[in-house]
């Protein structure tokens, strides 16, 4: 599959698999240019629709055995990134249907709009594509969002107990 010169439109959904109090729910979408068959620079947004509560929330609320810091949860990531495509394959299936297939790493600067706020983020990611066709394929993907944001914990800012920001991802 020959990726020079080629748009890539990627359309998708995400959920997110390190939070143990809560699972958040994506709708994703991008747009990459390959200059070259091996890279790619591309423009994305992950506008977060949901955020579901597990029951771990409840038992540290109700058993009190934390305090639950607070915090607004981002609604939006924004980034320009960089692809680079080191692995490219072929699989036969069945004897008779070649499969194409490549791997890829991601990393990007960007946005994350926590409630009305906006601070930096930056994000790294592995995936893999499977071409069905010319012109189709399905993307897996696992990406990671890092910002910094300052959380409240008891009514303090942690950032005004420890002196510095917080890394959330």
């Amino acid at each position: 599959v020959i990726k020079r010169g080629r748009v890539e439109l990627a359309a998708f959904t995400g959920l997110s698999v390190n939070d143990a109090y809560y699972q958040h729910l994506t709708g994703n979408a991008s747009v990459i240019y390959y200059p070259h068959d091996s890279f790619g620079i591309g423009i994305g947004a992950d506008y977060i629709f949901g955020h579901l509560r597990s029951e771990n929330v409840t038992v540290v609320r109700q058993t009190l055995t934390s305090v639950p810091a607070q915090f607004e949860f981002p609604w939006l990531f924004a980034h320009l990134d960089a692809y680079w495509v080191p692995i490219y394959g072929k699989a036969s299936l069945f004897g008779s249907t070649i499969v194409h297939f490549d791997l890829y790493a991601t990393a990007g600067l960007g946005a994350a709009f926590p409630g009305e706020r906006t601070v930096p983020a930056v994000n790294a990611g592995i995936g893999q594509r499977f071409f069905l066709s010319d012109w189709l394929a399905v993307r897996i993907e696992l990406r990671d969002h890092l910002y910094l944001d300052n959380l409240d914990v008891a009514d303090q800012r942690s950032s005004d107990v420890h002196r510095r920001s917080d890394i959330q991802n």
